[in-house]
Formats: C-alpha cells, sequence, structure tokens
C-alpha cells in the first residue's frame, strides 16, 4: 500500500479528500483547507482517481509545495468513486489521527 511521510507531531485531523476530472475547482478546496486557522496538526490527504484533466498535475503541485500538510496519491487506473473513496479513507487512518474530516475536490 501507499507508504505516506508524516510530521513527528501527532496529527489530530486527516482530512480525506477524494477527486476526479476537478480541475476548476481543486485549488479552491486545497486552498480553503490549506486557510484554516488552527491549533492543531492536520493532514490533507488527496487521492484522484485517474482524473482525464489537469486534477492531478495541480494536486502534485500543491504537494510538492506544502508536503508538511499534504500527501497526494494518484490510481493507476480509474478505480471508480467508492473504491477510491474507501482507499483514502485507509490512508487517513494510516496517520494515526484522532478525527477525520472529509472534503471533496469540488468543496471549499
Amino acid at each position: 500500500m501507499t507508504s505516506i511521510q508524516i510530521n513527528r507531531e501527532k496529527i489530530t485531523v486527516a482530512i480525506s479528500m477524494v477527486t476526479y476530472n476537478h480541475e476548476l475547482y481543486i485549488s479552491q478546496a486545497i486552498e480553503g483547507v490549506l486557510s484554516q486557522k488552527t491549533n492543531f496538526n492536520y493532514k490533507l490527504i488527496i487521492s484522484d482517481d485517474k482524473s482525464t484533466d489537469k486534477t492531478s498535475i495541480i494536486c502534485k503541485e500543491y504537494s510538492k509545495k506544502y508536503p508538511e500538510k499534504i500527501f497526494f496519491t494518484e490510481n493507476k487506473k480509474n478505480i471508480g468513486a467508492t473504491n477510491n473513496w474507501i482507499k483514502n479513507l485507509k490512508i487517513c487512518k494510516k496517520t494515526n489521527a484522532k478525527f477525520i474530516a472529509i472534503c471533496e475536490g469540488d468543496d471549499y
């Protein structure tokens, strides 16, 4: 399964974001998460389901810019919304976060 680099500090909230062809919305969704003022650590876990637009390129750029806050994974082939969501939640669980929040790739 996917390996994930976790901050040495404990993560309180893992944010699950699944995406597919959200090129027009994904930046706003990610920026919405990053703009939150918190007094706890969080990790945004993004899983792209083999988008055919520029969604994965945008997500990769954000994960490179904010590696301490964002973990990005993309599927080698489209596995469908439900399986992508389950995969993403399993990665969130690996963070040992106390809570998991859900934010879709077209939410903000």
